[in-house]
């Protein structure tokens, strides 16, 4: 779960920097992760979450968002770790 929690942490940078779909996809990357092993966020990891999303829903519209997540659910955890670390 580490890769998870890492690549929320990644969005959450990447949206405050305003790579809004950069950070949508590594949202979703993480979001696939979760849904994976069936873990739910922690209190922390959800307050994280909301404030990303929030971030997100007010820089790109619901068609865009929602791509971009879909778009980082289905990456191989190897291209999703490789996009979390080019800058």
């Amino acid at each position: 779960m580490d890769y998870a929690f890492a690549l929320q942490h990644l969005a959450t940078i990447a949206a405050m920097r305003g790579q809004a779909e950069r950070a949508c996809r590594l949202l979703g990357a993480s979001n696939a992760l979760y849904e994976r092993f069936s873990m739910p966020r922690d209190h922390t990891e959800q307050v994280l979450f909301g404030r990303t999303m929030s971030t997100l829903q007010a820089a790109l519209s619901a068609p865009k968002l929602d791509l971009h997540l879909r778009e980082g659910a289905s990456l191989p955890l190897t291209q999703a770790v490789s996009e979390a670390l080019s800058e």
